[in-house]
């Protein structure tokens, strides 16, 4: 009969990678101001990216199949963006909660436009893809000023 497997190296891993994922308060509002600036600057490459792919694909210039990698593996980038801004919390000052509420809203819309773009792409839907490709310039244009937020 063999000896139960040791489960004490396996639990400290697990430990370490949980707590390691956590995300408590960015200490000063510069911190937040910086991790403002990443976000907006990784949601503008990733809405760059997808708009490019779904244009080409209705210029007919991609492989339909193409558009729909780069556009789901946009959206599945951008949640990950929106789950680690949201996970920051905002020290408590004026100035970190005005980046808050001016980052919240483009990022939201930035995922709920791409799984729309996604959906459309998957359908084949050209004209739902246009309208999606074009609504995501608004989250854009706003990230455009928080990826300069000095």
């Amino acid at each position: 009969m063999s000896p139960p497997p040791a489960r004490g190296p396996a639990l400290v891993a697990l430990l370490t990678v949980t707590l390691a994922a956590c995300a408590g308060p960015t200490v000063t509002t510069d911190q937040y101001r910086g991790k403002v600036v990443q976000t907006a600057k990784a949601m503008s490459s990733i809405i760059a990216t997808a708009q490019r792919a779904a244009r080409l694909d209705l210029q007919g210039r991609m492989l339909h199949t193409v558009t729909d990698t780069v556009v789901s593996d946009s959206e599945r980038d951008a949640s990950s963006v929106q789950t680690t801004i949201e996970s920051r919390q905002p020290p408590q000052d004026e100035a970190a909660d005005e980046l808050w509420r001016r980052i919240d809203g483009p990022v939201r819309d930035t995922t709920r436009l791409l799984t729309e773009l996604r959906i459309a792409v998957r359908r084949n839907d050209r004209t739902a893809q246009q309208a999606a490709a074009d609504a995501l310039s608004a989250p854009l244009d706003a990230f455009r000023p928080l990826s300069q937020v000095a």
